[in-house]
């Protein structure tokens, strides 16, 4: 069983159309705030409709928790 290092899921509602890969990175780098180099891995899951973001760093992620409040 693997390990959740570094990690933030993202879930989207049920009724949200399919996005492209192409929005995907572009919806992490404007609304997420990503930079290409923080972000490891990228995982979709199109059944539970979530984005799993696995980042370089923990203080990466700290950092985006607490600017997004838990939620973005």
């Amino acid at each position: 069983m693997g390990k959740r290092i570094n990690a933030v899921i993202h879930s989207f509602g049920k009724n949200s159309p399919r996005i492209s890969a192409f929005e995907i990175h572009g919806w992490i780098r404007e609304t997420v705030q990503l930079e290409e180099q923080d972000v490891l891995n990228i995982q979709v899951d199109e059944q539970t409709r979530q984005i799993c973001i696995k980042l370089v760093t923990e203080p990466l992620l700290l950092d985006l928790i607490s600017r997004t409040q838990g939620q973005v």
